[in-house]
């Protein structure tokens, strides 16, 4: 049996930077992930978060008896300045399952009808493997180089429109939390800061 188990983190102006890194240019080499449907699970977790929802996670797995077995995990989540974290696990094996037992084998049992005694074999071989970490420098160095500009300007725009957003959301939330008393203490202090000026203009 063998198999890969890597952990990154990525930090992105939006989701659209993500999703063309991860799609379309060299996300899959620079992550060592090579499933496929990694990928297009982290894009489409990271095109979930919004000021509404600043966090989201997903995790999935698919298992072949023929051999293979794929699990993911990835956490987004959004940062005061508009951008996007993402944080992602990968675990990859290939595998031959055979009869440990060779009296089974002799009767012609398939051996793939033991499909919850291969997952777990499975699984515990993978949570047993090495962990590779990708660092932020070494997925960056790729990063910047690959997207093109306009989708870098494009996840840009988004970003500071989410964090003007971000902004207006916690003034609201300040002003919403004067309440009462606090609101009428400013509102007399706003007409008294207006007698003061008018008494100062004669």
């Amino acid at each position: 049996m063998t198999g890969l188990h890597r952990t990154g983190r990525i930090i992105v102006d939006d989701a659209v930077i993500l999703e063309h890194w991860l799609l379309h240019v060299e996300g899959p080499q620079v992550t060592g992930c090579k499933d496929s449907r990694f990928h297009q699970l982290w894009a489409d977790t990271a095109r979930q978060i919004s000021v509404e929802l600043p966090f989201f996670q997903a995790a999935d797995s698919w298992i072949s008896l023929s051999g293979s077995f794929a699990q993911t995990q990835v956490a987004v989540s959004l940062m005061w300045s508009g951008q996007l974290t993402a944080e992602f696990s990968c675990l990859e094996a290939n595998f031959t399952p055979v009869w440990a037992n060779p009296l089974w084998e002799a009767f012609n049992l398939e051996v793939t009808s033991e499909h919850q005694q291969i997952l777990g074999f499975v699984q515990n071989f993978g949570h047993s493997l090495p962990t590779y970490n990708l660092s932020w420098h070494e997925a960056r160095a790729h990063f910047m180089r690959k997207v093109p500009e306009a989708v870098l300007q494009q996840g840009n725009y988004r970003r500071k429109l989410r964090r003007i957003q971000l902004d207006l959301a916690q003034f609201w939330y300040i002003f919403a939390s004067i309440g009462g008393m606090g609101l009428a203490v400013c509102c007399a202090f706003f007409i008294a800061s207006g007698l003061l000026v008018l008494v100062k203009g004669f």
